[in-house]
């Protein structure tokens, strides 16, 4: 599943909804999808995430949720999965 994931400016998931065309909900999206109380006063960023495993999923949808989620543990299994390899000397 193709996953859209908020991050804090301390690159901590806030929240999760399965990616879809945002041009359709704009700033709306995360409000839409999420349910979220988000500040305009706090910066996040969205990053696209493919995801194969059901039970990460599944806990990623719970953010905000659940309160037995731990986003902060989440979001490090997530960095360690999904980091970008990078290679010195060579484009990614």
């Amino acid at each position: 599943m193709l996953m859209a994931l908020l991050y804090t400016e301390a690159d901590r998931i806030v929240a999760a909804a399965p990616a879809c065309d945002q041009f359709s909900h704009g700033k709306d999206f995360w409000l839409e999808y999420h349910q979220a109380e988000l500040s305009a006063e706090d910066i996040f960023e969205t990053a696209f995430v493919f995801v194969a495993d059901p039970n990460l999923q599944s806990r990623l949808l719970r953010i905000g949720i659940d309160d037995s989620v731990d986003s902060i543990s989440l979001t490090r299994e997530i960095a360690t999965l999904y980091a970008p390899k990078r290679t010195a000397g060579k484009a990614a």
